[in-house]
């Protein structure tokens, strides 16, 4: 008899603790797509409303100009995200922001819409 030699009791004990383990981050990683998911969905429903002005300002500031809306300059309409991300780098208008804003391309993967 070796010394690591572990008896059929503990071997059931050590899987069923390691299903346990594997089991339980499944689910907790399953809940918190879900969680994230239901935000997602709450959000894109919500996005124009007044409320979370101060949410779409702190999103726009603190995400780089590839994965987030860009910074709207001073003078855009405030409370109008789906014009700023929809406007196009080839419009007369979209080029005075772009000169103002100083960068190359904006995705706003919130409303599906990017700046060429």
């Amino acid at each position: 008899m070796g010394c690591f030699q572990v008896s059929l009791h503990m071997m059931v004990f050590y899987f069923w603790l390691v299903s346990l383990v594997i089991g339980s981050m499944f689910m907790w990683s399953i809940a918190a797509l879900d969680f994230h998911f239901n935000f997602r969905v709450w959000l894109d429903k919500h996005w124009d409303d007044p409320a979370l002005a101060n949410v779409r300002d702190r999103l726009c500031l603190n995400g780089t100009a590839s994965d987030q809306c860009a910074v709207p300059p001073a003078g855009f309409p405030h409370g109008s995200p789906d014009l700023w991300c929809q406007a196009k780098y080839d419009s007369d208008e979209c080029t005075a922001i772009k000169a103002e804003v100083g960068m190359a391309a904006c995705v706003c993967r919130i409303h599906g819409a990017a700046l060429r």
